[in-house]
């Protein structure tokens, strides 16, 4: 079960990385603060899977 949690997390890091980089590009505010909010929940759970992965 571990390697599942080790592939769930190593997605959610990517998801996050493209996320941040979307959000950059964006000139709105309240969307690249929105986008920058959910990189950082979709981040605190690849850390939990990873924390569960060991």
């Amino acid at each position: 079960m571990a390697k599942m949690e080790l592939m769930a997390t190593i997605f959610f890091l990517i998801l996050v990385n493209f996320l941040i980089a979307f959000a950059r590009q964006q000139r709105k505010g309240w969307l690249r603060v929105l986008l920058f909010f959910i990189a950082t929940m979709t981040l605190l759970v690849a850390v939990l899977f990873g924390i569960r992965a060991l």
